[in-house]
């Protein structure tokens, strides 16, 4: 870690972080959470009304919903299974910045609120309920997934960052087996 003086106060730059792939024991009991309590909203509600609409945009968001998020995610690492199996390493050059941070956060919270003026408020409810739930479940399952690889391979995956040497405004970003 290479470390320097900047109007005396010390300031570090990082070589490397490594983070658990594709992501902490407690995070994983938060997607769970998340999607339990989502899930349990709907079904308190679904008991509760007569608005078919709200039943049928659950019903119909959830499954979508839950097969796109986890294909995505699988997509991700079947793409990089093959280098990292025979190399032990798969690494991709991004460029530093956080307009794509930003854009999906605005869709992550903003959308939501949107959508209720622009359909049925009872069909955005039941839709806001699905993606939460959706998001939880495929995470928890892109989780086991990955557990089960990694048991069949003998090795843990982890995801790693860093600067990328030489190349200012770029870091590297990747999986690694140890």
């Amino acid at each position: 870690m290479e470390k320097w003086e900047n109007n005396g106060a010390q300031v570090f730059q990082l070589e490397e972080l490594t983070l658990s792939y594709p992501f902490t024991k407690p995070e994983l009991f938060l997607r769970i959470a998340s999607a339990a309590a989502s899930t349990g909203i709907f079904t308190a509600l679904a008991f509760n009304t007569t608005e078919t609409f709200f039943i049928l945009g659950f019903t119909a968001a959830f499954p979508v919903l839950t097969a796109l998020i986890f294909l995505v995610r699988w997509r991700g690492l079947r793409r990089a299974l093959p280098s990292l199996l025979s190399d032990g390493i798969y690494s991709e050059l991004k460029k530093a910045g956080a307009k794509r941070e930003l854009l999906l956060y605005m869709v992550v919270f903003i959308l939501p609120i949107l959508i209720f003026p622009l359909i049925d408020p009872v069909l955005a409810l039941a839709c806001l309920l699905a993606a939460v739930s959706s998001f939880g479940t495929a995470e928890s399952v892109f989780y086991l997934y990955v557990r089960q690889l990694e048991n069949g391979i003998g090795r843990r995956i982890t995801v790693f960052i860093r600067p990328a040497p030489g190349n200012p405004g770029f870091y590297v970003k990747g999986l690694k087996l140890v």
